[in-house]
């Protein structure tokens, strides 16, 4: 997480797992493996979900407008697991705020959320600048940084 948080959420945590399999073939999966996952490497991965902000940015400055949002580019790392990534979604299509979403569960989601430094998700990305967790005025700061 970053130095500086402003708020502090409590994360709910969620089990996740990575198998490697005898090929190589690598696959993630938040179901506890069975007894046919006998041969594959298990590492069980702790993934946190924050149902609000834990690093928030600041109101958006003055003459911010929703146009201003089309300018910057707005990156969701979330789960298909997660409720609160399912709230987000659905504050960002109401509001109409574009985004680019990368599921976390995925092999290239999750390398691009590990690089990222990436703890919890909901997480977002504009720029350099991320924030995990949602809140509408954690998205309107991030956007209007």
């Amino acid at each position: 997480m970053l130095l500086g948080m402003l708020m502090f959420g409590a994360p709910a945590h969620a089990g996740m797992y990575k198998l490697v399999n005898p090929d190589g073939t690598v696959t993630y999966t938040d179901q506890a493996p069975d007894a046919k996952s006998a041969t594959a490497k298990v590492t069980e991965i702790k993934v946190k979900t924050y149902p609000e902000p834990v690093n928030a940015r600041p109101a958006p400055k003055p003459g911010f407008t929703p146009s201003a949002i089309s300018a910057r580019k707005l990156t969701m790392f979330s789960a298909t697991w997660c409720g609160v990534c399912r709230q987000a979604k659905a504050y960002l299509n109401a509001q109409k705020i574009p985004y680019d979403e990368v599921d976390v569960d995925s092999a290239p989601g999750a390398a691009s959320f590990a690089k990222l430094g990436g703890k919890g998700v909901p997480m977002f990305q504009v720029g350099d600048a991320t924030m995990t967790g949602f809140s509408p005025e954690g998205i309107a700061g991030l956007l209007g940084k």
